[in-house]
């Protein structure tokens, strides 16, 4: 299910980053930071938590390189993943 979800949720953070929405961007991150401790990440809940604080401050444009390490930890998080669920 996360792998499912997770680009998604980065998509809404795009997206809500496109349009200005700080609001949205703020609501992704946090159901992305959320999924990811369900499932025991470590990396990428600290991640998005970073990008949720830039977006509740209303500091988009600041959240870009969190943004960024979201992918690398996006990356590093899927094969363990798929070893696990196969």
């Amino acid at each position: 299910m996360f792998l499912a979800e997770a680009p998604k949720l980065v998509a809404k953070i795009d997206a809500a980053k496109s349009s200005g929405d700080a609001a949205e961007m703020r609501r992704a991150a946090h159901m992305l930071k959320n999924s990811a401790h369900v499932i025991g990440a470590l990396a990428l809940p600290e991640t998005a938590l970073c990008i949720q604080e830039f977006a509740h401050d209303g500091d988009i444009e600041t959240a870009e390189p969190a943004r960024r390490q979201l992918e690398d930890d996006l990356a590093r998080l899927r094969p363990m993943l798929q070893r696990a669920i196969h």
